[in-house]
């Protein structure tokens, strides 16, 4: 017992330099189990990277990355959805025997993105998605009143304002704009015309013809003088009762002169 006591004592150097190495080899392995995709190191694994197949899909606003016929699968792997400046989007751990799964990420805004499918550090995948807002619907009708067209533009859907409404003469003439609201479902273009007539409008948006509408403007009857009508029956009757009275009265002369022979 005493003699390897002192054999220990006799070598502190061969001790503290084991110690010091155990102690460098459990840093390094706890470092790299912390690592992220981001910091570029990883652990070398006694296991096959994971293969498998991608489909990247798009739903509104929402990228989804399709991730099927997983081989290899195992927790010492990852894969990470991010965008083209490394930015990491959705994160995925792979499970044994897993076959597939699916990263989304929905964005706010319709703009164009790229993304990036990546196993640790590698990139497996990329892919470039343009967002484009939808277009509004709605339903246009007309009415007429006078010389007044009334376009009524309701059930309005996907408001924004990026889109403007005009209500045009067939000729491209703007005669109203409309900026929409986000949000708005209703709203009301009244054209006065200055003439009778007829006249072909159309609804745009955003110079997109959408609705057409013909509006014939008739000029009312020009009414009966009923007074200069009375006048002249009148003055007719005058005239048809004085000539039969003179009538009457050569018819009288006649058989005086008759008699009188």
């Amino acid at each position: 017992m005493t003699f390897l006591n002192r054999r220990i004592i006799q070598q502190p150097t061969l001790f503290a330099s084991s110690r010091r190495n155990f102690g460098n080899l459990l840093e390094i392995y706890e470092t790299g189990q912390t690592s992220t995709s981001g910091s570029g190191r990883q652990l070398t694994s006694i296991h096959s990277e994971p293969t498998f197949t991608t489909n990247w899909t798009k739903s509104g606003l929402t990228v989804n990355v399709d991730i099927s016929s997983i081989a290899d699968a195992h927790p010492e792997f990852y894969a990470y959805l991010c965008r083209d400046d490394e930015t990491t989007l959705a994160t995925y751990q792979f499970q044994e025997d897993q076959t597939q799964t699916t990263l989304s990420h929905t964005e706010a805004n319709y703009e164009t993105f790229i993304y990036k499918l990546k196993v640790g550090t590698t990139v497996v995948s990329s892919h470039t998605e343009t967002y484009v807002r939808p277009t509004p619907t709605y339903t246009a009708s007309f009415s007429t009143n006078e010389l007044t067209l009334t376009a009524s533009i309701t059930s309005i859907t996907n408001a924004h304002n990026s889109f403007v409404i005009t209500l045009e003469r067939s000729d491209g003439t703007v005669l109203q704009t409309h900026t929409l609201a986000d949000g708005e479902t209703s709203f009301t273009f009244n054209q006065v015309d200055s003439s009778y007539g007829t006249y072909n409008y159309v609804v745009k948006i955003n110079g997109i013809q959408t609705d057409a509408y013909e509006a014939t403007y008739t000029s009312p009857p020009i009414p009966r003088s009923y007074s200069s009508d009375s006048d002249s029956d009148s003055s007719s009757s005058s005239s048809s009762s004085s000539s039969s009275s003179s009538s009457s009265s050569s018819s009288s002369s006649s058989s005086s002169s008759n008699s009188s022979s």
